[in-house]
């Protein structure tokens, strides 16, 4: 007998019903379409249905068999409830998972920290009381210390701190009062405070040995190995000692010919004049005082004991006779102020008067 069976609809037209003549013995199993396919698609289901759906949700699923299986259709691993050891790499397949390890702090349950390095990170809050006598934690012996140990022989190795020190190499170093030194390689080794009651600390590579003595004596030869150090040079500002600053060596010249103040030098904000060298140097035949001086740029007229001066003098010019004066100072010559000028006043009109002079800015 053929598949599907014809009906009649309302309106009289042949309608289909689709189902499966089974086996052909004229019992009809009527065929339904499962909401899988696109509309206008028909096509019976085989042995196996295909379900592919984003969010399956599989709930309170009942297995009456050993195990669930899982797969891609091909190859399949089971979910075993009892599994067995010696299993071979031809048996079962192993579901790969993740699991988290959780820690009780008391309260609540949290997961357990660690890192790619050091793996699990333990947080250790308390220690319980240690015993009377030697405890050993980790690689450290602690025992009980008496008085300190001396040159004389104040204690003994038995009853001091004894400490190992682990090696990249040979195991460890015992160190202990009976020892005639110690080779520490370190570079971070941080030594404060160090009491030595030789003549001499030695530091060196390992081979040459750099001596730092209280007593020096002269006629060392060359063979005496030095050590090599910076040292500042400090000036005292009057109320504390500051390193010395040097700047780029500079100059500034000015030419006048008539009485007037006349501003030589001008610093940047903030910043101070240093004078290594001054020159002053009178022309034509008119005689008059000159002072070169500090003062702030609004100060125009000199005070004698109240302004700084760097020079405060007179000249007497004449048709033979062109006097000069050029001086370089023995310390350089600060000025007491940041933001001064360094200017020069004349009382006459010497003609010409030309003023240079050497420093830097700190």
């Amino acid at each position: 007998m053929a598949d599907n069976i014809t009906i009649k609809d309302a309106a009289n037209a042949d309608k289909i019903i689709r189902t499966d003549d089974v086996n052909g013995g004229g019992v009809h199993a009527q065929i339904f379409r499962l909401d899988l396919g696109t509309d206008t698609t028909e096509a019976l289901a085989t042995s196996t249905v295909p379900v592919s759906a984003t969010n399956l949700d599989v709930r309170d699923l009942a297995q009456t068999q050993d195990n669930v299986k899982v797969g891609d259709g091909t190859s399949f691993i089971d979910i075993d409830t009892a599994p067995t050891d010696g299993e071979t790499n031809g048996g079962k397949r192993l579901l790969h998972t993740e699991a988290w390890l959780w820690g009780y702090n008391g309260t609540s349950w949290d997961r357990l920290r660690s890192d790619q390095t050091n793996g699990l990170d333990v947080d250790v809050t308390r220690l319980p009381s240690l015993v009377a006598g030697n405890a050993n934690i980790g690689d450290v012996d602690v025992a009980t210390v008496p008085a300190p140990l001396s040159t004389s022989g104040g204690g003994t190795e038995a009853a001091a701190l004894r400490v190992t020190i682990a090696t990249d190499s040979t195991g460890v170093v015992s160190v202990d009062d009976n020892a005639s030194s110690l080779t520490v390689d370190a570079t971070d080794l941080d030594i404060r405070n160090l009491t030595h009651v030789s003549d001499s600390v030695n530091i060196g590579d390992g081979t040459d040995l750099c001596a730092i003595s209280t007593a020096a004596a002269d006629g060392e030869s060359n063979s005496v190995n030095r050590l090599e150090v910076e040292a500042y040079e400090m000036g005292f500002n009057g109320t504390t000692w500051d390193r010395k600053r040097w700047g780029s060596h500079t100059w500034k010249c000015v030419q006048s010919t008539t009485a007037t103040t006349t501003n030589i030098w001008t610093p940047g904000s903030g910043k101070k004049i240093v004078l290594t060298a001054l020159q002053i140097q009178a022309g034509g035949t008119t005689a008059g005082t000159v002072q070169v001086w500090f003062a702030a740029s609004g100060d125009t007229s000199y005070g004698r004991g109240t302004d700084a001066p760097v020079f405060d003098g007179e000249f007497a010019p004449s048709n033979t006779l062109k006097p000069g004066v050029y001086v370089t100072f023995p310390f350089p010559l600060v000025c007491p102020t940041a933001d001064y000028l360094l200017k020069v006043t004349t009382s006459a009109a010497i003609n010409p008067l030309t003023v240079t002079a050497w420093g830097f800015e700190i």
